[in-house]
């Protein structure tokens, strides 16, 4: 983990808590109840996830929510080579 102020865009971070958690969007898709294409509006900043969303979006990686939602403190542990 790394100790971050990270400005990426909302939609990196959930596509990094995704790839970290080794994660489909597909698989991510099914787990909270939403279709892939919503999951890929939301990595793409097409749309932005409900608070309620962000939170099981949270939950399902495992990555903290308020790196997730603001960027600031610990990303999740990078799993996949080349994050």
């Amino acid at each position: 983990m790394t100790d971050t102020d990270d400005r990426t865009p909302l939609g990196a971070r959930i596509m990094r808590a995704r790839v970290a958690a080794d994660l489909s969007q597909y698989r991510l898709a099914i787990l909270l109840d939403v279709t892939p294409t919503t999951v890929q509006g939301w990595e793409r900043g097409r749309t932005e996830p409900r608070v309620s969303d962000l939170e099981r979006i949270a939950t399902a990686t495992r990555a903290p929510l308020g790196w997730l939602a603001t960027g600031e403190g610990h990303g999740p542990a990078e799993r996949a080579a080349g994050l």
